[in-house]
This record gives structure tokens, sequence and C-alpha cells, in this order.
């Protein structure tokens, strides 16, 4: 499994995903469209202190997680908007693994 910066190029396969886990059980989110949710994704990622992240396996995107750096009273800090795994594979630690390399490239990157 390999953490990357989500970018423009994982864009389509990232709301793919998205949807799958957020339209299931137990959010059942409804939305109006597959281009609502490329716009919500289009609009975090426009935001300048937008750092969102993949977790593949592979070619398969199976974890992702939109987020922020936030101003706070001694600097910065990582603030998690969305985070989802690829309903197959929950409950089996890999939303852990990838909180965990998540805070390692939020340190490495101070």
């Amino acid at each position: 499994m390999t953490i990357s910066k989500l970018s423009e190029e994982y864009l389509e396969t990232c709301v793919d995903l998205f949807i799958e886990v957020f339209t299931k059980e137990p959010w059942n989110d409804v939305y109006e469209s597959r281009e609502q949710v490329v716009a919500f994704f289009r609009s975090h990622m426009d935001n300048n202190y937008f750092i969102g992240y993949i977790l593949a396996e592979g070619d398969s995107v199976i974890a992702l997680c939109l987020g922020m750096k936030k101003p706070w009273f001694k600097g910065m800090e990582y603030y998690i908007d969305q985070f989802c795994v690829r309903p197959d594979l929950q409950h089996k630690g890999i939303g852990t693994h990838f909180l965990t390399l998540i805070e390692q490239e939020i340190r490495r990157g101070g």
C-alpha cells in the first residue's frame, strides 16, 4: 500500500470511491448528480490550504482523505474533513494504517 497526495489525476477514481462509500450504510447519502460530488472535490482542491491523500494498492485507490491545513495558536494543524476506506476493506485496520501514514507525511512536511 502506498500513500500519495490527492491530485487531479485521481479525481475521478476518488469521486467514485466517495460515492460508493457514502451512499451506503450508515450514511445513506443521496447526491443530485455525480457532477455535484465532482464539484465538492474541486472546491476542496481549489482551497489553498487543501491537502488530500489517497491510499493505493497497486493501481486501485482503496482509501481517501480530504483535509486542510488550519491555523492554530501554535502554528498549523491538519483538519480531516472527509475520510473513507473502500467498503470491502473496512474493519481490517486499513483506515488506522492510512491515518498513521498521513500523520507521518504531515510531520515530514512540517
